[in-house]
Order: C-alpha cells, then structure tokens, then sequence
C-alpha cells in the first residue's frame, strides 16, 4: 500500500493540477522503483500476500507495480510525463537494516539522475520509460505486458476508491 497504492492515488488526486500545469513544458510523475522489480510478480487475487508474505516478494510486487504505474500513467495521461527509476542501491539505514553492511551511493549521488529526469526541460526518453542507474532499460518482461498492466489499474484505481 505505501510504495504502490500510496503512490498511484496521489497522482490521481493530482492529476488535475498536473494536467493544468502541463503548459510548455509536460508534468512530470517520477515512481522511485528498484531493480528488484524484475523478480516481481503481480499477485491480482492475494495483493497483500496474505497466504504467502515474505518482505523481499511484498517489495518486489510493489516495485513491479510501481513500474507499471509509470508505464500506464503514460498510456492513460499523454499530457504527463512518467518514468520510473531504480536509483542503484543507497547507503542508508533501510540498506543497512535489509541487507547488512553493503555498500551504496551516498544519498545526493543516488538522487541526481531522478532530479535530472524532473529537471529537464525536455524528454530525452518516452514518457513510461525505465531507468536503472541513470540510464534508459527495459523493464521486466512482466512489466512490459499491457494487459497486467490494464487489470493493476484497474484495481488499484478500486482500492482507491477512484471508481
């Protein structure tokens, strides 16, 4: 609910202001995603994984959905520009509490390639495009799938309550 659902229903209660101010240069909607999307899977009929929870596919799954929010976002909304990004790991508590001492890019380094995506004035990729590390990626191959992406609309737009 917080990576995913979180996420998706505010840029749909902004989605008035972001299609107002798309002038001259597109709004900008950037999903913070992780590699770990790639071993993701959309579970439709148990999203809280209920019946089999584990912290890593909980986060894989809401990664996914993050990847296909931006990717759906901009099939759905063409005056808004959407990416998604896997910053690479970065130092912080979370990594250390999640995976140990391993090593990670100090926070500012990790966030410069997500201000460039929503800084530039204009578009060097497709709107729905994937970055990992800074640079343009396909994204899984589950992510790509635009009929899984139309039913993790579907229902995060009625768990959100958007009709």
């Amino acid at each position: 609910a917080v990576n995913s659902l979180g996420p998706f229903l505010l840029t749909e209660l902004l989605l008035p202001r972001l299609l107002a101010s798309a002038t001259n240069v597109p709004s900008r909607v950037i999903d913070v995603t992780s590699i770990a999307h790639t071993r993701g899977r959309i579970h439709g009929d148990d999203l809280t994984l209920a019946s089999a929870w584990t912290g890593y596919a909980a986060y894989a799954q809401s990664k996914l959905a993050q990847v296909m929010h931006a990717m759906s976002l901009a099939e759905h909304h063409p005056g808004i520009t959407a990416y998604s990004i896997h910053p690479g790991p970065v130092a912080t508590k979370l990594l250390r509490a999640g995976f140990g001492p391993i090593a990670g890019a100090k926070p500012e380094v990790a966030a410069a390639p997500i201000v460039r995506l929503a800084a530039s004035t204009t578009a060097a990729d497709p709107s729905g495009a994937y970055y990992s590390d800074g640079t343009a990626t396909p994204p899984s191959s589950v992510a790509r799938d635009p009929a899984a992406r139309a039913r993790l609309w579907d229902v995060s737009k009625g768990l959100a309550k958007l009709g």
